[in-house]
């Protein structure tokens, strides 16, 4: 053991530059781990602080555009929902169809199902989800086992779902964790 000590010592006089190098490559290797973990650690920190001040509860949407025409609208039209057009889209995307009807002679769709808007509210709201490509109103596709009785007063029935598009706003505002707010 003591040779072996011996051998190192005396390859570090005969050496001194190598060894000098040697040990300043060490050293400088040893602080740059210490400031890129020190400073990766200091981002990590900063990001928690300022998502700190968000509330854990709430989502954040932004405007977006199009990126295809559709029913006569150019593409780069701005994406704008309302609160309660997402609910709706929220709940359509529960379940695959909701029932949908309207009058002989009109054009203004009826929801029944939820009492919670008025029948107007619901027109106007699948009215806009429709032409802004979210939704489909089918009227050759009727459902059953809906609250028939409620539909009484208009001959023409159908069925909406959503869109391939409004299916991709769904999973995004989703990945976005608004599903559980709503």
């Amino acid at each position: 053991m003591i040779d072996f000590i011996q051998e190192i010592y005396g390859t570090i006089r005969r050496n001194k530059l190598r060894t000098a190098l040697t040990g300043f490559a060490v050293a400088w290797g040893i602080f740059m781990l210490i400031v890129l973990l020190g400073a990766g650690n200091g981002l990590l920190n900063a990001f928690e602080q300022q998502s700190g001040n968000m509330a854990m509860n709430s989502f954040q949407i932004w405007p977006g555009q199009t990126s295809m025409p559709y029913q006569g609208l150019k593409e780069g039209r701005n994406i704008k929902l309302t609160e309660k057009e997402l609910d709706f889209l929220f709940q359509l995307g529960q379940v695959s169809f909701l029932p949908v009807a309207r009058k002989m002679g009109d054009t203004e769709p009826v929801y029944l199902e939820d009492q919670e808007e008025t029948m107007e509210t619901y027109s106007l709201i699948l009215q806009i989800l429709e032409k802004k490509g979210l939704i489909s109103l089918d009227y050759d596709k009727p459902l059953r086992g809906f609250n028939e009785s409620a539909y009484a007063a208009y001959p023409i029935r159908g069925s909406m779902s959503l869109t391939q598009r409004g299916q991709a706003v769904l999973e995004m505002l989703e990945i976005q964790g608004a599903g559980e707010e709503i």
